[in-house]
């Protein structure tokens, strides 16, 4: 591990929070780190992914499914950085 996150889980009300600006403020400080919004309603994917959710899900979810996504997440990151080192 080097010390930095790789994903960040947070529910739709905190990302949704105009005066916090979550999602832009992690973005700003680790760029690389994976957002997850765990949102109510289908209409507000479009404006998590907007605000730079990198995976958006809607409730109900069960705790495998959380998982899986977040190591879905995670893999997908990790490849494409050992990709671009490739290069």
């Amino acid at each position: 591990m080097d010390g930095n996150v790789d994903a960040i889980v947070i529910n739709q009300e905190i990302a949704l929070d105009n005066d916090l600006m979550l999602i832009a403020n992690i973005k700003r400080i680790n760029p690389d780190a994976k957002i997850f919004v765990i949102a109510e309603e289908e209409s507000d994917k479009t404006i998590m992914y907007e605000y730079g959710a990198d995976e958006v899900a809607l409730i109900p979810l069960s705790p495998t499914d959380v998982s899986d996504k977040l190591l879905l997440l995670i893999s997908k990151s990790k490849l494409l950085q050992r990709q671009n080192d490739l290069v």
